[in-house]
């Protein structure tokens, strides 16, 4: 197995992370009762305390609107399990890089890695299937002032420049 450099903190974050055969990760959504950063922070906790490797929190900007559903910033959410947490990796599950601005998406990553100890992870992608992303643009399309985001190739490329 070939080793990959990353910050090793014994004892609190990294520590074989890197060796391990396999990993496991508790997937929670940002939305409905994990929406509030205390129960998150909780989640995070317990799941650390349990043994679990990781925490990766969805990055969903929309959901169905007849559902009503409670949206959090899965940066905020992150931040807060940081704080209670000192050893499980935490990130997101998937983040669509082409709906984020790219400098504004290094400089979360990087602020959480630091806060973490590097216990980051950046799960960066599409995001959902294309009928999920086109009923999530359609229904952001009808708001006023709504703008598309940049095209995927520099979004995808500027966080690599600044992280």
């Amino acid at each position: 197995m070939r080793q990959v450099p990353c910050l090793t903190i014994p004892g609190v974050a990294g520590a074989g992370w890197q060796n391990a055969a396999m990993r496991y990760s508790v997937n929670v959504p940002n939305f409905g009762d994990f929406a509030a950063p205390e129960v998150f922070a909780a989640v995070a906790r317990r799941a650390e305390e349990a043994g679990w490797d990781a925490v990766l929190v969805w990055d969903h900007v929309a959901g169905e609107k007849d559902l009503r559903w409670e949206i959090a910033d899965p940066w905020i959410l992150l931040t807060a399990a940081a704080l209670a947490t000192r050893r499980i990796r935490l990130g997101t599950a998937i983040t669509p890089v082409a709906r984020r601005r790219p400098a504004k998406l290094a400089r979360e990553v990087t602020t959480l890695d630091r806060l973490t100890g590097g216990r980051m992870i950046l799960g960066a992608g599409l995001g959902e299937p294309v009928a999920w992303r086109v009923r999530e643009l359609r229904r952001r399309d009808r708001h006023p002032g709504a703008r598309r985001a940049p095209g995927r190739g520099p979004a995808r490329t500027r966080p690599a420049l600044v992280w």
